[in-house]
């Protein structure tokens, strides 16, 4: 048991640095590109703030927790598949707002 966890573990922390790094270019890309997004989509400074600060972080942590549930209760393909269809509902409850 010991000697197989041994081997997991490179593994493990190689998977979780992937995840964290893209984590990292997810949120640099939000600010590099923030000149054109606020452009596109007229939004103020404040309202672009909320994108990437808390209101993204309530979003996430509120949100996150019981898609992953959903997704290992469901497998692989099945819990991809709800949270498309979950986002599709949000993205259909929330308008077409941004699309001009």
């Amino acid at each position: 048991m010991i000697a197989g966890l041994r081997r997991a573990l490179p593994a493990a922390l190689a998977l979780l640095l992937l995840a964290y790094i893209f984590n990292f270019l997810d949120r640099q890309i939000l600010g590099i590109l923030a000149g054109p997004i606020i452009a596109d989509l007229k939004l103020t400074d404040a309202e672009f703030g909320a994108i990437g600060g808390i209101a993204f972080a309530i979003l996430y942590s509120v949100l996150g927790v019981p898609l992953a549930m959903l997704a290992a209760l469901l497998g692989g393909i099945g819990g991809g598949a709800a949270e498309v269809l979950w986002m599709t509902l949000l993205r259909r409850e929330a308008g077409n707002q941004y699309v001009r």
